[in-house]
């Protein structure tokens, strides 16, 4: 089993955790995609208005994540 879906314990289509690589916050969705739809990036924005959020997902590509910085 692939360890983000491990940490899908909440009926919640979003999981928000520190990354591992970098230790930043990041959202990860809990289904296997390869990235978010247009309006779950519109709903991931209004949850961190002011904040940049970094889309591009280097490492880890079976959940689409994003990294959200100051």
């Amino acid at each position: 089993m692939c360890e983000l879906c491990e940490l899908t314990i909440s009926k919640h289509k979003f999981i928000i955790t520190t990354c591992v690589s970098c230790n930043v916050p990041m959202v990860v969705s809990r289904e296997h995609k390869p990235e978010f739809t247009d309006a779950e990036k519109a709903e991931i924005q209004s949850y961190f208005p002011s904040r940049n959020i970094r889309w591009e997902m280097r490492s880890e590509k079976r959940h689409a994540h994003c990294h959200i910085g100051g």
